[in-house]
């Protein structure tokens, strides 16, 4: 928020990590007031939107709290490498392919001892609730090393109701994922976004904030434009 002061807006200051501005009110003073807000984008680009009041001395002023709405681009990054082979948690074999779902899905190449990868799990389970909404299945892929006496899927009880643990030997299936040095340079873990026909619409590798909700955000615009497309 910012206050018209001698022809120049002027923002006014609050405590970082203030978010309580649904329901509780602001004190200011009587004067004209503009209010930004913003949605970023993955590319940097911030959509702004500008919204303009008057507040009187001795009234309540109410300002809806508003958004542009984003139209998202999301490429086509390559396509997955079918007949990739995975080892279920009873033993059994399984193609990768064939643990996505029909609306596509999330899929993690992790190492669950690493910080990097413990984040990523919080991330996903601080997202359960859109998560389990949206519906799409989540994979998360175990080298060998990490496949050991300790590991035990129970630690996560707050991942989505569709995660599902899956053990690659070597990680050998990776390589159908990326090919940049970057990536590899990067470690894990290494995160996709798989489309309905398979081609892999988002990638991140290494440890970044905000990752699980990009995925978020990418899997549900890839879903409401297929069901839309039916």
């Amino acid at each position: 928020m910012a206050r018209l002061e001698d022809g120049v807006y002027k923002t006014l200051i609050y405590p970082y990590g203030h978010t309580d501005v649904y329901s509780d009110p602001f004190e200011v003073e009587p004067g004209a007031y503009r209010l930004t807000t913003g949605i970023r984008l993955k590319d940097g680009t911030v959509r702004v939107r500008f919204i303009y009041c008057n507040v009187r001395a001795g009234d309540t002023t109410e300002v809806a709290l508003t958004y542009r709405e984003t139209v998202v681009d999301i490429p086509v990054l390559g396509k997955l490498a079918t007949g990739n082979e995975l080892t279920r948690l009873d033993g059994s074999e399984v193609v990768l392919k064939d643990l996505l779902g029909a609306e596509g899905a999330i899929a993690a190449w992790i190492e669950t001892e690493r910080e990097p990868t413990k984040h990523l799990i919080r991330e996903l389970c601080e997202l359960a609730g859109p998560l389990d909404k949206l519906g799409v299945p989540i994979v998360l892929v175990i080298g060998d090393t990490e496949w050991n006496a300790s590991f035990d899927t129970g630690a996560y009880p707050k991942l989505p109701v569709r995660t599902i643990f899956v053990r690659d030997s070597s990680y050998a299936s990776l390589s159908g994922f990326i090919s940049k040095p970057a990536a590899h340079e990067a470690g894990y873990p290494h995160l996709f976004v798989l489309d309905h026909q398979d081609q892999i619409r988002y990638s991140a590798s290494g440890y970044k904030i905000g990752t699980g909700k990009e995925a978020l955000q990418i899997a549900a615009a890839i879903s409401q434009s297929w069901n839309g497309s039916e």
